[in-house]
């Protein structure tokens, strides 16, 4: 007994062990390469930066409007939502617009919602222009102030492959930047600025006599699709940033330099190619990851620092998101209990196997009656025939039942079988 105890307990820690290992599987394989028409791309994990795919990502290019996500991060990080601004003739660009008219008086979150969602040049201007002249008082005039403090910004952040010549990104000499550089902006204003978020999610909004629609077309046609931006310029081409939330984890995706039939098709298959890769035990060993140099988190973020804090989004909604602190190596619950919980399953285990084969092993050790299988009794009439003597080739009335019982008994045991479900 002793010598079973302790083998039992040797084989309970083996077997414990073996369930706690993670075995790659054919559905856990990471992604092959993901095929598009972008000339520079990028995946990354909006929470904690790492890159799940690249590439030319630190390529410089002209942006087009993804320019308005640098403009609209930088003007909420100074501005209040509910701040006038007014509208000027010299804020009428042309191109995309938002159908401002000058003279207008509007709140900084009706011009916000005219720049993501409408992608208004002129809303782009009259937010510089406005937040320009009143943060950095100079001889310069307010787009101008606006584009230098956003460029100084854009070095303090590590971003240097971004230099902003306006705040809309109509092709200029000089103005340029990369999809490493956009989706860096895009996390800092998920991360930190819930106005963000709800502005380029929004699937529209109604204010001062303006009515502007979201025009991106991923939120709808991809599942978990929440926002983006659209950009088109002769020299940028077809450029898309998406973002995409979907079993707690937030990616981004943007693509650059793509063309009108393949840019969403691009950033899609970005989202699909981010997705898998996130579901593979180990994906962000090795990985290189997007860090900002520096930046002010907003209160509700749990850490102080961009590079050790790990976080998701959460409650997304048409207007607002959340933002709630996890662990970062990832762990949970279950990852802590498996170990306690398969040596527990593997004690069971052995001892229900240890206890079937001490039960066989008794059983064969009983003496069996000769002639006979045992713990098979013959049947016995229930009763004694009423004559001795009965007809020739008749027997007694129950004789044939038990005839044919202990025939059927002596063959064996029935035995049930048949074919499991799948």
């Amino acid at each position: 007994m002793r010598n079973l105890a302790i083998g039992l307990l040797i084989v309970t820690l083996i077997f414990g062990s073996l369930l706690t290992l993670t075995f790659p599987s054919a559905e856990a394989s990471s992604p092959g390469e993901p095929a598009i028409a972008g000339k520079r791309a990028i995946v990354i994990n909006a929470s904690t930066g790492v890159i799940l795919y690249e590439k030319n990502a630190n390529e410089r290019a002209a942006p087009a409007s993804l320019t308005k996500l640098f403009t609209g991060v930088f003007a909420i990080e100074n501005t209040p939502l509910q701040r006038r601004m007014a509208v000027v003739k010299d804020d009428l660009v042309g191109e995309a617009s938002a159908g401002l008219e000058t003279g207008e008086d509007l709140s900084f979150e009706t011009l916000l919602h005219g720049l993501m969602l409408a992608s208004g040049n002129d809303a782009a201007m009259a937010i510089a222009r406005n937040v320009g002249a009143s943060e950095s008082p100079s001889e310069l005039n307010g787009v101008t102030s606006f584009i230098n403090d956003a460029n100084e910004r854009l070095q303090s952040l590590g971003l240097h492959d971004t230099h902003l010549v306006n705040p809309h990104g109509l092709d200029t000499e000089g103005h340029y930047s990369s999809a490493r550089d956009i989706a860096a902006i895009t996390m800092l204003g998920l991360q930190t600025e819930p106005e963000f978020l709800a502005a380029i999610s929004s699937p529209g909004y109604i204010g001062a006599g303006h009515h502007f629609v979201q025009t991106n077309q991923l939120p709808g046609n991809y599942p978990g699709a929440i926002g983006g931006k659209t950009g088109i310029t002769d020299d940028a081409g077809y450029c898309l940033m998406g973002i995409a939330h979907r079993d707690g984890q937030t990616i981004i995706s943007v693509v650059m330099g793509s063309t009108p039939d393949a840019w969403y098709a691009d950033v899609m298959t970005l989202f699909d190619h981010g997705f898998a890769t996130l579901a593979v035990p180990g994906h962000a060993e090795d990985r290189p990851i997007i860090t900002l140099a520096s930046y002010q988190p907003v209160a509700t973020m749990a850490s102080q620092h961009p590079v050790a804090q790990t976080a998701t989004l959460h409650e997304i909604g048409g207007d607002a998101a959340s933002v709630r602190s996890i662990s970062a190596a990832g762990n949970t619950p279950w990852q802590a209990w498996r170990w306690p919980l398969g040596a527990t399953l593997a004690m069971v285990v052995v001892m229900v196997c240890a206890i079937q084969t001490r039960s066989l092993i008794e059983l064969q050790k009983r003496p069996r009656r000769r002639g006979r299988r045992p713990g098979i009794a013959r049947p016995q009439p229930r009763y004694a025939p009423a004559s001795s003597q009965q007809p020739s080739g008749e027997t007694q009335p129950f004789a044939t039942i038990g005839a044919w019982d202990y025939s059927r008994s002596s063959s064996g045991h029935t035995v049930w079988s048949g074919s499991a479900g799948d």
